[in-house]
């Protein structure tokens, strides 16, 4: 039913199975390094509007609640920081695999196409703002809350190789154990 829903849909049918204008390309392995480590991912779906040359990120979700509560799970999941990883990934992969004269300007902000399980047939597609794609990638303030973003993560992972310290955080070995609250 989510399947059909998708392919079926006047938004979102073009983005998954394409047509003349939007050409699919489907489960794309990411291999990239980032400051120094070595990283991948699988990307649901990299679709190239060939009229445009634009390149759209996007994956595929499901949600048990309604489409109007997805914002909520996109936080609680840091699909944000989802999002900025798997663009990040795109800026450093060969980008004429995707067609001729693609550069880095012509990604475009990560999308969510999203369907709800419990009410299909009216699936949307979540782009992300350009403020959110920085939330995922370096952090800041998103709806009154503070996030770090993947960049952090990754400088915290070198701190804890560096140091081969894995059972506290970086902060609880910094502060002797101690936390204040």
């Amino acid at each position: 039913t989510i399947a059909n829903s998708l392919k079926q849909n006047k938004f979102t049918s073009k983005f998954v199975l394409g047509d003349s204008q939007y050409k699919v390309f489907t489960q794309q392995a990411l291999d990239f390094i980032y400051e120094g480590i070595q990283c991948k991912g699988l990307l649901d779906l990299v679709v190239v509007d060939t009229v445009n040359n634009l390149l759209y990120p996007i994956d595929l979700k499901t949600t048990s609640t309604s489409l109007n509560f997805w914002v909520d799970m996109l936080m609680k999941h840091r699909y944000d920081f989802q999002a900025a990883f798997y663009t990040e990934a795109l800026r450093q992969t060969d980008l004429s695999l995707y067609g001729e004269g693609l550069t880095v300007d012509s990604i475009q902000n990560f999308r969510f196409i999203v369907e709800s399980q419990k009410f299909p047939g009216s699936p949307l597609i979540y782009q992300l703002s350009d403020h959110l794609m920085s939330v995922g990638k370096t952090g800041g303030t998103y709806l009154g809350r503070d996030y770090e973003g993947f960049h952090q993560a990754i400088e915290r992972l070198k701190w804890h190789s560096s140091n081969d310290l894995w059972e506290y955080t970086r902060e609880d070995y910094e502060n002797h154990g101690i936390r204040i609250v």
